[in-house]
């Protein structure tokens, strides 16, 4: 069950770590392999949402600004879609399914996002649909589903609470696009927190059976900081000359690190 939540409160990143802990059903004593891993990499993803907050603070009231951070993520939804069609022919029977529906998913919030990225533009074009083949990601992962679903679940854990941060300033705007575009975050915050939390559960049983270790979870979380520079370049760059922003992502390769 998800925690509730007002996204018009002070503490941004705060309520966007006890949601995402919320999802992961770790207390404030986190124990066992699964929870003593991550309770630290959500740590480390408040800390590096904290630094990013102000880049997303200036996407309100700049519409072409947020239009190209929104194509951005509509991207990377579209990247996470062909990740996990491809992951899910490795995936164990049980988990065949929830990986299915959840790259639906993420194809609907590519739609979802480009949308309300063409109610914002003002000075380019935004697409209809974004297509990302995940097969060259995936390279090697046969036999290794367990540690690639790690990485996924981070990503997953990670991108809740970015999505948590833009709806909650983007909320404050008073362009109709930014009214729009809160809601459509809103739909997909709820999605992302389900991802967090069977993704989770996978991981979670896979340290219990040790399928794989604490440290082994701990290692895909060490980029986490790498992540966080790279969002506050991207920002900066939306608000400067988001134009070529959209451009680099339309005609470039889009990266998930």
């Amino acid at each position: 069950m998800q925690a509730e939540y007002r996204f018009e409160q002070d503490d941004i990143v705060g309520a966007a770590k006890e949601l995402v802990l919320a999802a992961t059903a770790i207390d404030g004593s986190p124990s066992g392999p699964y929870a003593v891993a991550i309770a630290p990499f959500i740590e480390s993803c408040a800390s590096g949402l904290e630094a990013v907050l102000d880049g997303y603070r200036g996407l309100v009231g700049q519409p072409d600004a947020l239009a190209a951070r929104l194509h951005f993520v509509a991207v990377e939804e579209a990247c996470g879609a062909g990740i996990l069609t491809e992951m899910a022919g490795y995936a164990p029977p049980e988990l065949h399914a929830a990986v299915l529906a959840h790259a639906e998913d993420e194809k609907r919030h590519m739609r979802m996002l480009l949308n309300s990225a063409r109610r914002l533009a003002v000075s380019f074009p935004v697409a209809e649909t974004v297509v990302v083949d995940g097969k060259e990601e995936l390279a090697g992962a046969e036999g290794a589903f367990d540690s690639f679903f790690v990485s996924v679940h981070l990503s997953e854990i990670r991108g809740a609470m970015s999505f948590v941060a833009l709806r909650s300033l983007i909320g404050q705007g008073r362009h109709p696009g930014e009214r729009y575009a809160s809601q459509v975050l809103e739909a997909i915050i709820k999605d992302e927190l389900d991802h967090v939390a069977y993704t989770g559960r996978a991981v979670r049983k896979a340290a219990h059976t040790n399928a794989i270790t604490t440290a082994e979870i701990s290692s895909y979380g060490t980029h986490v900081d790498r992540f966080w520079k790279n969002d506050a370049a991207h920002l900066a760059e939306c608000l400067v000359s988001p134009a070529k922003v959209i451009m680099h992502e339309r005609f470039g390769s889009p990266s998930r690190n």
